[in-house]
């Protein structure tokens, strides 16, 4: 039952093996020892990789994000203890104790900011969002605090009006630089 394939015979389903010489023995161990020899390149499996899709990506940059707003999340506070705050609040008129209760109560939406942000750069994590609402908290309590002034300056009494909130925005600006000319108008088509 011998079959004859590609010049082989084969035996029982089997190729035909053939008998190696002492010369070839050697040559093929001589092989073998020498690619155990090589040192073999230090390659990370990082580069082994075809780089990851788009989507990977993007899900691993949402991961990272949501880490690290869990980091923020979990980072202790550094703030007064509450004996601390109390003998400061102790020492308020009534009139700061309640304006210091407003200011407390008082918040911009975290999730409107992050809508805000968004249209300006762009997807942001929710810490960010948080940055930004301080931030604008305390904005505002400045732009409050320089109109209460400026209705001092000019000897007007009652609430806030829209015309000393522009004047504070206005000084605000031209000490920051943010106003160079006195008739500085926006071009709309630049």
């Amino acid at each position: 039952m011998a079959k004859e394939k590609e010049g082989k015979v084969e035996k029982r389903g089997r190729p035909a093996t053939k008998k190696m010489t002492k010369k070839e023995k050697a040559a093929a161990e001589k092989a073998l020892q020498q690619q155990q020899e090589t040192p073999k390149p230090n390659v990370a499996d990082e580069e082994l990789l075809p780089p990851p899709a788009p989507t990977e990506q993007k899900e691993e940059k949402e991961e990272e994000e949501e880490e690290i707003d869990d980091e923020v999340e979990a980072m202790p506070s550094k703030s007064i203890g509450r004996e601390e705050t109390k003998a400061l609040l102790d020492t308020f008129d009534e009139e700061t104790l309640n304006r210091y209760e407003a200011f407390r109560r008082a918040h911009l939406p975290k999730a409107t900011m992050r809508k805000v942000v968004a249209n300006l750069v762009g997807p942001v994590p929710a810490s960010v969002a948080i940055v930004v609402s301080g931030v604008g908290k305390v904005f505002v309590g400045e732009m409050v605090e320089s109109a209460l002034e400026i209705m001092d300056e000019w000897g007007h009494t009652g609430p806030i009006t829209p015309e000393h909130l522009r004047e504070a925005f206005r000084r605000y600006q031209k000490e920051r630089g943010l106003i160079k000319n006195k008739n500085y108008t926006r071009q709309i088509f630049a």
